[in-house]
């Protein structure tokens, strides 16, 4: 009798403890929404089993806890926050083992690696690798990869390549001629410092080419240009002063702005010092003293100057007459660009100069 007293009075304890812990919850509330109190291990509206908790869970981190922790007792992340996603693998830096190679025009060398830099995601490879593209350098010329070259580069954020994306539209090369897109690459790139581009501005409203011709607007954008230090600016100033667009003309003013854009190495300034000499625009005319600076010109790579040294060869005007020499240097200034050297040479029955 004893014994069936200490069980009854057992059970009814552990019936109390049981009713004390559901009576401390809160209730619940099943998955279709019915509320339910905390005692209930079923639904009482639909019948729905009570969901136990688990016995542990796992942070974001990968921290173990127990159930009833709403935060990792490790690193403190709050129970079902997402993991973050994983940060985008870094861009690979550029190795530049290449440019050394590229700037000694050793170009069979410098380009698959710098393809491979471009290719790694670097915009300044991209860039190189465009300049390949459009010149030819180690490379078949393609003006239509030159461009996804370049706008790659750009998406990158190099400057330089928006100017090129210019160049190309207003040549038409790779693409369909567009003058006004060429003028919209080329002022995103003056609008980041780019003072290349500042000079092509300069010279579509110098020319008028998809703009209105303004000599103003000209100069203002070769001073712009010339104030941040591009030489080329300053030849161009020079040669507004010269023509007499958009200001007086003044020959003096111009060789003064020549001269200075040939102290800092310009080779088109050099080039047009030796015009004002065999012209005598501001100067004594001086047909030696021209062919002086043509020669200074034409080592710094003026094709312009290049030519203009072939046709004192070819005429003996400022040097001794050298058909041979004046080959050379026609040679020269068509591999350059220059492409009233094909007259030249034309005149000296040298057809194969110009194939």
């Amino acid at each position: 009798m004893k014994k069936a007293l200490s069980l009854i009075l057992a059970i009814l304890m552990l019936f109390a403890l049981m009713s004390a812990a559901f009576a401390e919850e809160s209730g619940w509330t099943c998955t279709n929404g019915h509320d339910n109190p905390a005692g209930n291990l079923f639904c009482g509206k639909c019948g729905e089993k009570r969901k136990t908790p688990s016995s542990s869970w796992v942070c974001p981190n990968g921290h173990e806890n127990p159930a009833d922790n709403n935060f990792c007792s490790t690193c403190g992340a709050k129970r079902g926050a997402v993991a973050p996603a994983a940060a985008p693998a870094a861009t690979p830096a550029p190795s530049y083992d290449w440019l050394d190679a590229f700037l000694n025009k050793d170009y069979d060398e410098a380009f698959y690696d710098i393809k491979a830099d471009a290719d790694s995601g670097s915009a300044e490879a991209a860039y190189y690798l465009g300049l390949c593209y459009e010149h030819g350098y180690g490379i078949s010329q393609d003006y239509s990869r030159a461009m996804e070259a370049y706008q790659k580069a750009a998406s990158g954020n190099n400057t330089p390549a928006l100017t090129r994306i210019g160049a190309l539209y207003e040549t038409g090369h790779g693409v369909k001629q567009d003058l006004s897109k060429a003028l919209n690459w080329y002022q995103k790139a003056a609008n980041a410092g780019d003072t290349e581009a500042m000079i092509d501005i300069g010279l579509l409203y110098r020319d008028g080419k998809g703009v209105r011709q303004d000599y103003k607007a000209a100069m203002d954008w070769f001073t712009k240009a010339s104030d941040a230090g591009n030489t080329y600016g300053m030849s161009n100033i020079g040669y507004l002063y010269e023509k007499g667009y958009g200001v007086k003309k003044n020959y003096t003013t111009a060789l003064d702005w020549y001269k200075k854009a040939s102290d800092l190495g310009d080779g088109y300034g050099t080039y047009m010092v030796g015009n004002c000499y065999y012209n005598g625009n501001g100067v004594s005319q001086n047909y030696y003293t021209a062919v002086v600076w043509y020669k200074e010109a034409a080592e710094n790579g003026s094709g312009e100057a290049m030519n203009a040294l072939a046709n004192c060869y070819k005429d003996g005007t400022g040097t001794y007459k050298d058909p041979a020499e004046a080959f050379g240097w026609y040679q020269k200034a068509i591999d350059a660009g220059c492409m009233d050297a094909l007259k030249g040479a034309l005149d000296l029955g040298r057809e194969d100069l110009v194939k």
